[in-house]
């Protein structure tokens, strides 16, 4: 959309001015990137992002994504401005459809082509009025299906700003899912994507039988969890216990074979599959494996070669204190510009996203899966080189890079640690970068930062010769001459 090139001021600082579409239709997120380089050439760059929003307006909805036909449901209506402040007194209008699915003919060049069209039938209309706290209203499905709840000011003119919802009605009569693929592939919906440890998740299946054999499980290296259940309806409902077997990831596969009247009471071209497969990956949240690490340097200036004290504090994600062991390097920041280095993310590495081994054999035609991303790829620096190159950069003789390494600091049973070292004589800024362990396989990274700078007298002594005589006998060479001498004091302070 833009790009321009611009020079810093004496501050270091400039603008640029993004245009904005006036009439976005929905809500759309831009990306500025930007990349400075000073005279030696060398360059930094960061980006940020910003949303633009269709209207200064927005209507907030929740509600379960799963009901019953024949049954209300509550939803929770709010409306704010974009900065999260509650609006009050807006009328909005609710609107509750049902998502009809149907197949057409077209003729395309002569030839008829099958396909699939969408149709919103509004099954219910109700209006409210917004106020302080989220308003609570009751919407009922007809019979089973997916429905779409959608909601609007009573004096919005279009749907630019109308905020929608989609929730599936579970029950016993027939429902058209509408046929998004050609082969025998069952639709799985998980109620949310990722769960903790604990809670109990919700499948929703979109069943094309009336009456059928499910055969459950949780997936991964190997079955977690499997059960074989009757199920009636167009959308039957199984949930099933989260546990810390399933982390960081697991899979929900299902197999829907068809039972119920005789295949010869069914109407011809009505039915073209007896067994249907489904898949549905899911994660679980990582959080409680976080630890919170703390570091906090005594004094945040000092001269080289001078002692430094760094404290370090081990905390769980409930700020208790934990007993622990932590990794620490002091790094010149100057290097770690040029390498980019940071600790790994212990979490997500040791609790990498795991492919799942089990698989599905049938003689029926092939199940189409959906694919799951690869592992991460595990291992200090992956492949290591690229720690071990910064750790020991070398600026010049006698000016280290790395003031200060220790992979097992212990902490007390407060789970806080002193660790105490001599700088070497950069004039830098010091990154201090904490990796830590409580031994359970819960992690954390911390990072601080100090100057060395130098407060003193600097003398500077300079020599020039005043008169020279050179002479040449052989291979000997003799100089005689007058120098002088000029002695300066500098009270300097270098930042």
């Amino acid at each position: 959309m833009l790009q321009s090139e611009q020079i810093l001021s004496q501050e270091g600082k400039s603008s640029q001015i993004v245009p904005v579409a006036k009439d976005v239709p929905y809500p759309m997120t831009y990306r500025v990137d930007a990349q400075v380089t000073d005279v030696s050439n060398l360059s930094v760059a960061n980006s940020k992002t910003f949303t633009v929003l269709p209207s200064d307006r927005i209507i907030g909805l929740q509600s379960n994504f799963v009901a019953d036909a024949g049954k209300s449901f509550p939803v929770q209506v709010i409306v704010t401005d974009s900065a999260g402040k509650v609006i009050t007194g807006q009328s909005v209008r609710l609107e509750l459809q049902q998502i009809i699915y149907s197949s057409v003919t077209q003729v395309v060049e002569g030839s008829q082509t099958p396909k699939n069209q969408v149709e919103y039938k509004t099954v219910q209309k109700t209006e409210i009025t917004s106020a302080e706290t989220s308003q609570s209203v009751s919407l009922t499905p007809s019979e089973s299906g997916s429905y779409r709840i959608q909601a609007n000011f009573a004096d919005a003119k279009n749907d630019l700003t109308a905020t929608d919802m989609q929730i599936w009605a579970a029950g016993e009569s027939p429902v058209n899912w509408g046929d998004k693929y050609t082969n025998n592939r069952l639709e799985l919906r998980l109620d949310k994507e990722t769960y903790q440890p604990g809670e109990t998740a919700t499948v929703l299946i979109q069943s094309p039988y009336l009456q059928g054999e499910l055969h459950f499980a949780i997936i991964r290296h190997n079955f977690i969890e499997r059960r074989i259940v009757q199920v009636t309806g167009a959308a039957p409902q199984i949930q099933f216990q989260v546990t810390a077997d399933m982390l960081p990831n697991a899979a929900v596969e299902a197999v829907l074979v068809r039972q119920g009247e005789p295949l010869s009471q069914v109407e011809p071209g009505k039915l073209d599959k007896l067994v249907q497969v489904g898949f549905a990956p899911f994660r679980t949240n990582l959080d409680d494996k976080y630890l919170i690490v703390q570091a906090k340097a005594t004094s945040q200036s000092m001269q080289p070669s001078a002692e430094q004290t760094v404290r370090l504090e081990m905390q769980d994600k409930e700020n208790n204190p934990i007993q622990g062991q932590f990794t620490v390097m002091v790094v010149n920041e100057a290097v770690l510009q040029l390498s980019g280095y940071r600790p790994p993310d212990l979490v997500s590495t040791v609790y990498a996203e795991q492919p799942i081994s089990v698989r599905f054999a049938d003689n029926r035609p092939d199940v189409v899966l959906q694919p799951l991303s690869s592992p991460l790829q595990k291992g200090w620096g992956y492949g290591g080189g690229l720690s071990n190159s910064a750790a020991n950069t070398r600026l010049r003789e006698n000016f280290q890079a790395l003031a200060y390494y220790n992979g097992a600091v212990k902490t007390d049973v407060n789970g806080q640690a002193n660790i105490t070292f001599k700088l070497p004589d950069n004039l830098t800024t010091w990154r201090v970068m904490v990796v830590a362990t409580d031994g359970n396989l819960h992690f954390g990274n911390g990072e601080t930062t100090f100057l060395a700078i130098f407060r003193g007298i600097f003398t500077c002594l300079s020599v020039a010769p005043v008169s020279t005589t050179c002479s040449v006998t052989g291979n000997n060479f003799t100089s005689k001459g007058t120098l002088k001498a000029s002695v300066a004091l500098f009270n300097c302070v270098v930042n």
